[in-house]
């Protein structure tokens, strides 16, 4: 559990651990590759364990994580939607959740939006870097969210940095660069991707 949450940051601030609220998850090839690899060696642990000398209650905790460890395995390696799925990418959420809910002072969870809006460039770098031939309606939605996602930025973001006179200041720079990256992006999304997205949805 440690380790998912350290390699899925965005996954630990929905589940309640703010350690790593000013990180997005990686998702370059190399990163989904090391889970992939996390995973087989956690699974080759846990078939070291007899399911039959175990209580019920932890055998079927036994065979609901390998059930998981195999479906992260076969979602690296099979389905490979960071392959074909342009909202794979999608950010934005990683924002709202750390505005969404008061679970620490503004002046805190803002310091994290920040990390995470410095962040945004390299999202997209893995973004470009891995996508090959999504389907279209894949890449349209994906454009819509994204143009949500600089409407987050840009607009909603604002009523809580008023609050906050002193992370107002310091959020500015990144707010400007994250919305800029993200024009840019949706720019890539329709002239570049749009084009070559043939793949079928199915």
């Amino acid at each position: 559990v440690e380790d998912l949450l350290k390699m899925n940051p965005e996954m630990a601030t929905l589940l309640g651990d703010h350690r790593f609220d000013a990180q997005l998850t990686d998702r370059s090839a190399a990163a989904i590759a090391t889970q992939a690899k996390l995973s087989r060696d956690y699974l080759a642990k846990l078939a070291a364990i007899d399911p039959k000398t175990l209580s019920q209650t932890n055998a079927i905790d036994h065979e609901i994580l390998k059930s998981n460890l195999d479906r992260a395995i076969f979602e690296a390696e099979e389905l490979k939607e960071h392959e074909w799925n342009p909202i794979y990418y999608n950010m934005g959420s990683a924002i709202y959740s750390l505005i969404a809910r008061d679970f620490a002072p503004l002046d805190q969870r803002l310091a994290s939006v920040k990390g995470r809006l410095e962040a945004i460039p390299t999202v997209i770098a893995a973004a470009k870097a891995n996508l090959k031939n999504p389907p279209e309606i894949h890449t349209k939605t994906a454009m819509q969210q994204n143009q949500g996602n600089i409407g987050l930025i840009k607009d909603e973001l604002t009523q809580f940095v008023s609050q906050s006179p002193k992370m107002e200041k310091e959020l500015a720079p990144a707010r400007a660069a994250a919305v800029a990256a993200l024009e840019e992006y949706g720019q890539w999304l329709e002239k570049d991707l749009l084009p070559r997205s043939t793949g079928d949805f199915r």
